[in-house]
C-alpha cells in the first residue's frame, strides 16, 4: 500500500503546474482517496507517517487555489517562490511537487498568499485598463471630410462630440486607477497617458472653435471682402490647412500632438481669428448704422450685397428682405446692361415707377438709401395727384395709393358732412357711397392685379358705409362728437 501511495503521489507530483492547476479537484480527490485506503491499513509507524502525510495534503488542498498564479506576472511569481522557499523555476518546469514539497508553507503563508493573489487580481485590472487605453490611441482616427472652396480641398474634422466623449471616457478611466491599492506601480504610465489625454483634450477644445470660425471667414475672405484684413487671414488659412493636412496624412488622434509648438500655433491662429471675426463685425455694424434696414438681414447676406452691390441678380435676391414692399425691381435699359434702377415691383406684380432712376454703384449703403428715400418720394407724389383729381384710376395707380387716398377722401367727407350738422348731410355720404359701390361691384376686369386692387377698395368702402351708419344712429353733428373721434 505505501509503494503504491509513494507511485501515485509521485505520479500526480510530477504533472505541470500550468496545466493542472485549472483541475485541482484531482488533488482533493487523490487526498481523499488515500486517506480511506490508510483507514484501512494496519496501525504502525509507516501507516502513522502515510497519515501524516496525507492529513498535511488534505490541509493544503483548499489553498493551493492560492498558488494558480491566474494573472501572475514574473514579478508575482518570483514573489510567491521566494515565500514558499522554491527555487527560481521556470514556469514550463513547475510542477505540482514543488507546491507538495512547501505545503507547510502553504498553509503558514495563506494570509500573505491572499495578499499576494488580491495584489495580481487588482493589477490585472490596472493592465486591462491601460492595454484599453494603449488600444485606443493606436486605433482611434480623426474622422475627416473634404471642403472644397476656390478650386482647393481642405480636410476638416467631423463628429465632434464621439471624439470628446471618448477622450473624456479615456480620462475618466485612468482617473479610476489612482484608487487601486496596486496603483503605484503603475503611476508613471498612467502619469503619462493623463498629461497625453489632457493635451488632446485642450487641443481639440481650440481646434474645434478655430475649424468653426474658418469655415465661416473663408468663404468672405475668399471672395475679397476686406482686403485691409486679407493679409492676416491669409497667414492663419495657411496655418490652419498645414495643420489639417498634416492631420490627413497621419489621422491618429494622438498624432497632433507630435505637431511642434501645437499649444503657441493654436492660441496664436485661435486669436488672430478671433480678431478677423471682430474686425468683420466692426465692419459690418458700421454698414448697418448707416444704412438700418441691413440690421434686417444677417451677416452672410449683408456680405453677400457689399461683395456684389452692382450685381442685378443679388440684388433682386436680397431687396425682398431689405423692403417688405418691394419684391424686386426693373432696371433701366436692357436687361443686364443698365445699372439704374426705374421701377419697384410687388409680389403681385404691381409696378410703379420711381420719380427718378436710382444708380446702382459700389457704395452699396448710398443708393440702398437713395432707393429707399426715391420710394417714400414716389408715393407721396403718386397720393398728392390722386388726392388732387380725385380719380380712382384702377389701372395706373398703386393699391397702396388708392386706399391711402379713398381713406383720406372719405375722411375729409365724412367731416364736412359733420360741420354742416350730420343728419341730411351724413344720409347724402351714404348714398354716395351706396352708389360707388354699385359701381365697383358692375366693374368687369380680367386682370387679377385689378381684381385685388377692387377686392381691397370694396373692403375699405364697406367699411366706411358702416362708419356712417354708426354716425347716424349716434346723431353726431359736429367733427368733434365723441363717435366721430
Amino acid at each position: 500500500l505505501i509503494n503504491d501511495f509513494s507511485a501515485a503521489l509521485e505520479k500526480i507530483s510530477s504533472e505541470d503546474w500550468i496545466s493542472f492547476r485549472a483541475r485541482l479537484w484531482e488533488f482533493e480527490d487523490f487526498v481523499e482517496h488515500w486517506l480511506e485506503e490508510a483507514r484501512k491499513c494496519p496501525a504502525g509507524p509507516v501507516a502513522d507517517n502515510m497519515k501524516t502525510v496525507l492529513h498535511t495534503l488534505k490541509d493544503v488542498a483548499p489553498n493551493l487555489k492560492l498558488v494558480r498564479g491566474d494573472g501572475f506576472e514574473s514579478a508575482h511569481w518570483a514573489d510567491l517562490f521566494r515565500k514558499l522557499g522554491i527555487p527560481k523555476v521556470d514556469l514550463a518546469s513547475l510542477t505540482v511537487g514543488h507546491f507538495v514539497q512547501a505545503s507547510s508553507k502553504i498553509v503558514e503563508a495563506s494570509e500573505d498568499l491572499k495578499q499576494l493573489n488580491a495584489r495580481a487580481s487588482g493589477e490585472v485590472s490596472i493592465r486591462e485598463a491601460l492595454a484599453e487605453v494603449k488600444a485606443w490611441a493606436l486605433d482611434t482616427h480623426f474622422s475627416l471630410t473634404e471642403y472644397t472652396e476656390r478650386d482647393r480641398t481642405t480636410p476638416l474634422i467631423k463628429e465632434w462630440k464621439d471624439l470628446t466623449t471618448q477622450v473624456s471616457d479615456m480620462q475618466s478611466l485612468l482617473g479610476s486607477l489612482k484608487e487601486s491599492a496596486w496603483f503605484q506601480p503603475f503611476a508613471e504610465e498612467v502619469h503619462s497617458y493623463e498629461s497625453k489625454l489632457a493635451q488632446l483634450d485642450e487641443c481639440l477644445g481650440q481646434l474645434n472653435v478655430i475649424q468653426r470660425k474658418w469655415v465661416y471667414l473663408e468663404p468672405i475672405f475668399g471672395r475679397g471682402a476686406m482686403p485691409h484684413e486679407a493679409a492676416r487671414f491669409d497667414r492663419v488659412d495657411a496655418d490652419f490647412r498645414n495643420l489639417l493636412l498634416s492631420v490627413a496624412d497621419d489621422p491618429r488622434v494622438l498624432s497632433i500632438l507630435k505637431t511642434p509648438n501645437l499649444k503657441e500655433l493654436l492660441s496664436t491662429v485661435l486669436d488672430q481669428l478671433e480678431r478677423c471675426q471682430k474686425a468683420l463685425a466692426d465692419f459690418l455694424e458700421e454698414k448697418r448704422q448707416k444704412f438700418p434696414r441691413f440690421y434686417f438681414i444677417g451677416d452672410d447676406d449683408l456680405l453677400e450685397i457689399l461683395g456684389q452691390a452692382k450685381n442685378p441678380e443679388v440684388i433682386q435676391a436680397h431687396l425682398k428682405k431689405l423692403f417688405a414692399g418691394i419684391h424686386k425691381v426693373a432696371f433701366a435699359g436692357a436687361e443686364g446692361e443698365s445699372k439704374a434702377i426705374a421701377s419697384m415691383i410687388s409680389l403681385d406684380g404691381e409696378s410703379v415707377p420711381l420719380v427718378s432712376p436710382v444708380q446702382v454703384t459700389d457704395q452699396v449703403e448710398v443708393w440702398l438709401q437713395s432707393l429707399s428715400d426715391l420710394m417714400r418720394a414716389t408715393l407721396s407724389d403718386a397720393l398728392a395727384g390722386a388726392l388732387r383729381s380725385r380719380e380712382t384710376d384702377l389701372q395706373r395707380s398703386s393699391q397702396q395709393v388708392l386706399l391711402v387716398s379713398e381713406m383720406i377722401a372719405f375722411t375729409a367727407d365724412a367731416e364736412a358732412a359733420l360741420a354742416q350738422g350730420g343728419g341730411g348731410a351724413l344720409d347724402k355720404l351714404k348714398a354716395t357711397l351706396v352708389q360707388r359701390l354699385n359701381d365697383y361691384t358692375q366693374l368687369e376686369t380680367d386682370s387679377a392685379l385689378v381684381q385685388t386692387k377692387l377686392k381691397a377698395l370694396l373692403l375699405d368702402l364697406i367699411h366706411n358705409m358702416d362708419v356712417v351708419d354708426q354716425l347716424l344712429a349716434a346723431r353726431a353733428g359736429g367733427a368733434a362728437d365723441w363717435t366721430w373721434r
